[in-house]
Parts: structure tokens; C-alpha cells; sequence
């Protein structure tokens, strides 16, 4: 009730303020009904994670490709796909080698979007953010659009789904974040970088950014962490809370605290579809 009080666009620091506060009180049946308000409010933008499990997404985890990785080129065991790729590169030299052995862990031509998908579907939300690897999301959602470079951004449409892939489209081997410099320099290409900056920073302001499918205790999301939210996007006045189903290490996004919700993702999305 108290956000339905706060539709004023002049009431929007107020807004994000006490989404905060109910992220710091941590009753997770008052935070689910705020999210769900916010997405009805049209605030909510999901940010989906590469570390479900195959029985969510039926695809391979990153934390698991990272382990075949290390296997398959007799690297030692890694705790990271990033600190796994680099183990790969200082043999080999090139990208190539991890890439490809991603590509073929991640393939998803033959794979139906599983649960988490269908269910992420009915949320009925214009923009998302991938960090996954794969084309489950864009392919559940239908999104014609999907946004890898800053130059893509021109086919933005507010009416129908967006997927912004942050890491990268790796079925089409374009901006593919792996490698800790990865995530340093985001794109290459200085122009492409400020484009996808300026569009982010445009879309993320004033909403609150639901990260599902990110293990906290990832040193591969304390990176997405430490470089496109603390470097990055550093001056974007968001919200963020972060669904996982064990407690992990607290985040920040530019000292603002990622507030976790310990619930199983499948179910938390289930009861925001809810009316």
C-alpha cells in the first residue's frame, strides 16, 4: 500500500528509499509483494545469472562449465569460469580455446528455455539484462531484440522485450566477457562501450534491478560486481536485491548494498505472476 502512495514521478527518491528499506528490514513476504508492485508499476527490470542449475534452465551452470574446463585442458580445478579461461590462455594464448569448448558446453540449439524461463515469461516486463551465456531467455521471451553492442540499441522498443546480453553473445562470438579484463574494459571499442553505458544508465534510473540466477558466492559475479556496477554503471540510482537460495557474501552496486532474498528463484518468480 505505501508504494501504491508513491506513482508520482517527483516522488521518486522517496520510492527508491523505501525499497531500500524494506531490502534492509529482510522479511522476505513484505519484499515479495513490493516486488511484485514494482513490476506491476512497470519499475522492475530482471537480471538474469549463468549460475542456475541444469534442472532449471537445462543447460550447464557456469560454475560447472568452469570445472569441465579445467578438466578437459588438465588446468587445475578453478573457482571461477574467468580464473578457469585464464588457466586455458596462459597455454594456449588465444581465446579460442575456451570459447570454443564454452560453445559447445552451451549449446542450446536443441534445448527448450526450461522452467525458469516459462515462468520468467509471464513476467510481462519490456527490458531485461543477461548475463547468461546461452539464447534461453530471448528465445523464451519471443524478444526479437537483442542488444550486445551500443550500436544496437537504436532498435529499442519500450513496447516489446528487450534482452541486453552483458556479457556478450557467445553463439555469435561477439563481446564475449570471460577473462577478468573482460569485465575491466566491458567492450572494446570505446564507442560501442559509451553507447551501451548511456543506454543502461538511461533505463536503469529510478528502477529496481532483480538479479536472479547469480551465486554471491561466485567470483565471477563479485566481478560483474567490482567492474560494470561499481566501475560502469557506478552513477545509476537503482535498487538491486539478488534471489538466491543459500545466504553468500553481501554485495554493493557503487556502496549501495545488494539486498538477498533466500528463496528458491523458480518459486519467488512463480509469486510475482500472482495478482
Amino acid at each position: 500500500p505505501i508504494l501504491r502512495r508513491l506513482r508520482d514521478p517527483a516522488r521518486e527518491p522517496a520510492f527508491l528509499a523505501l525499497t531500500a528499506a524494506l531490502g534492509a528490514l529482510g522479511d522476505p513476504a513484505a519484499l515479495v509483494d513490493a516486488l511484485r508492485e514494482i513490476r506491476q508499476r512497470g519499475r522492475l527490470v530482471p537480471w538474469i545469472g549463468p549460475d542456475l542449475p541444469a534442472s532449471l534452465t537445462g543447460l550447464t551452470s557456469r560454475g560447472d562449465v568452469a570445472l569441465g574446463l579445467a578438466r578437459a585442458y588438465d588446468r587445475p580445478a578453478a573457482d571461477s569460469l574467468a580464473r578457469a579461461a585464464a588457466q586455458v590462455m596462459l597455454h594456449d594464448r588465444d581465446r579460442f580455446s575456451f570459447t570454443d569448448y564454452m560453445r559447445r558446453a552451451l549449446n542450446d540449439q536443441l534445448v527448450s528455455p526450461g522452467a525458469i524461463y516459462r515462468a520468467l515469461a509471464r513476467l510481462d516486463v519490456p527490458l531485461w539484462l543477461s548475463a547468461a551465456y546461452d539464447g534461453q531467455l530471448a528465445r523464451a521471451l519471443g524478444a526479437v531484440n537483442t542488444v550486445v553492442a551500443g550500436s544496437d540499441t537504436r532498435y529499442w522498443r519500450a513496447d516489446r522485450p528487450t534482452v541486453v546480453r552483458v556479457l556478450g553473445d557467445l553463439a555469435a562470438n561477439r563481446d564475449v566477457v570471460v577473462l577478468e579484463r573482460d569485465y575491466e574494459a566491458l567492450r572494446e571499442q570505446e564507442g560501442e562501450r559509451r553507447l551501451l553505458l548511456a543506454f543502461l544508465r538511461e533505463q536503469l534510473a529510478g528502477r529496481v534491478v532483480l538479479l536472479l540466477g547469480h551465486d554471491p558466492a561466485s567470483q565471477d559475479f563479485a566481478l560483474l560486481c567490482r567492474y560494470v556496477l561499481d566501475r560502469h554503471l557506478a552513477d545509476v540510482d537503482a535498487q538491486a536485491f539478488l534471489v538466491w537460495p543459500t545466504d553468500g557474501p553481501v554485495h554493493t552496486w557503487a556502496g549501495r548494498p545488494i539486498y538477498q532474498l533466500c528463496q528458491d528463484p523458480l518459486a519467488l518468480v512463480e509469486a510475482l505472476v500472482q495478482d
